[in-house]
């Protein structure tokens, strides 16, 4: 059995492998930061690139209407390649700064977690399917970018993103809604 927590930290991992450039118009994001999603990764081997590391961190709890409202923070960093690196691997089509790279993983990170169209019900037995409710009641955006950006010689550049989950769970039941 697994906590509500750990179920939406699931969910957050799984949404964000979905952040690759798809050859098409429809193409949503501009990265494949997505290629590889880590959970609390201290260290990213450069053979590892592009890549997201995900940090569920502390969360705060308060008691409203009988029920557990909790609040984590999730960090998030995306890494990938910038200039002839990422000509040369085939993830761009021209050589770009590291600073654009960066504004780009952000801004993939912000839209994939924070998209309204991301449909975060979950399906449930029966015919027609009825839907249960997201275990996540909200999921907002509280900041990111590049502290530091790389040295010469180096061909990956990171973003990081922080967001705010807002879930509730039964008094003193951490598995139960």
């Amino acid at each position: 059995m697994e906590t509500i927590r750990e179920l939406i930290i699931r969910e957050i991992v799984t949404r964000l492998g979905a952040i690759r450039i798809v050859a098409s118009p429809e193409s949503r994001y501009y990265t494949d930061c997505g290629a590889q999603v880590f959970r609390a990764r201290l260290r990213i081997d450069p053979d590892e690139v592009p890549c997201i590391d995900v940090w569920p961190l502390p969360e705060e709890t308060e008691q409203i209407h009988g029920q557990d409202k909790n609040v984590m923070t999730i960090h998030v960093e995306g890494f990938h390649f910038f200039g002839m690196e990422a000509v040369n691997r085939g993830l761009a089509t021209t050589e770009e700064d590291a600073s654009v790279v960066a504004e780009r993983i952000l801004g993939d990170l912000k839209f994939c977690l924070t998209d309204p169209a991301w449909d975060r019900r979950r399906p449930g037995a029966g015919s027609p399917i009825i839907y249960s409710p997201p275990l996540a009641e909200a999921i907002r955006y509280k900041g990111g970018g590049t502290e530091e950006y790389p040295e010469e010689g180096t061909s990956s550049v990171p973003a990081v993103a922080k967001f705010e989950v807002t879930y509730y769970t039964e008094i003193g039941d951490p598995y139960k809604q």
